[in-house]
């Protein structure tokens, strides 16, 4: 198949590339720093120069894709969350997610199934019970952002021929980056441990398992909605930081 990827420089996207192209699918990667995609996939993929916030992509872009994945975003851990991260947070996903869509929806002639990165933070963490996806939304900042994050992309759910999968993704863990790069150091140094109240539920995922799930979206048909992508046994935070 031919997939459209966004996101394909970062810690899960790189993973995913990995996955897909030892399947033998076919894919066009974008990014705003061309010379960097390239240098990483040139000989193997197609690469395209795409500024999200900028407007939809090029249509040679979309030219045979049947498959999207998007998975772009400005790091939410990357930088103290000020007014003008938060921005860069929010439109990085929301608008840079329906510039795509708007794309798709004019130019994907052959498009089919289209999975896209949400997040685990759509909930209120702090609540002692079970959630699913059918769970309300927190009414914070990031629960907003996906609520707004995942109505972007279900524009293209307007379009009865494509099949529409949204994961709620936790905090992912694995090997050269993700949530562990950020805590090894402190820990290491013996400065690790729980942050306040340690109440907070970890949902988490391994890299690989949400590579998979993300590939087993694209090919099963049954897969359509939303999902969280998270591991069955999770954990409050005092308890992973002991």
């Amino acid at each position: 198949m031919k997939i459209l990827v966004t996101g394909g420089s970062g810690f899960i996207g790189q993973a995913l590339i990995s996955k897909l192209t030892h399947e033998g699918h076919q894919l066009v990667l974008v990014s705003r720093n061309l010379s960097k995609l390239k240098k990483k996939y040139g000989n193997i993929h197609e690469c395209h120069l795409w500024d999200a916030l900028t407007g939809s992509p090029p249509k040679e872009i979309f030219s045979g894709v049947e498959g999207i994945v998007n998975l772009m975003g400005e790091g939410v851990a990357n930088k103290r969350w000020t007014k003008k991260q938060k921005q860069k947070i929010k439109q990085s996903r929301v608008q840079g997610t329906q510039n795509l869509m708007d794309g798709a929806k004019e130019h994907a002639k052959k498009l089919r199934v289209v999975v896209s990165a949400s997040a685990i933070g759509y909930y209120d963490h702090l609540q002692e019970a079970t959630l699913d996806e059918e769970s309300p939304a927190s009414q914070g900042f990031l629960g907003n952002l996906c609520q707004n994050w995942e109505s972007a992309t279900k524009t293209i759910s307007k379009n009865a021929s494509v099949r529409m999968v949204i994961l709620r993704i936790g905090v992912v863990f694995g090997q050269g980056g993700g949530a562990l790069s950020k805590m090894i150091p402190p820990f290491s140094l013996g400065m690790g441990g729980q942050i306040g109240s340690g109440k907070q539920w970890m949902n988490w995922i391994h890299l690989e398992d949400l590579a998979s799930l993300i590939a087993t979206s694209i090919k099963n048909e049954k897969y359509t909605g939303i999902y969280n992508a998270v591991s069955p046994e999770n954990i409050q935070n005092k308890q992973f930081t002991r």
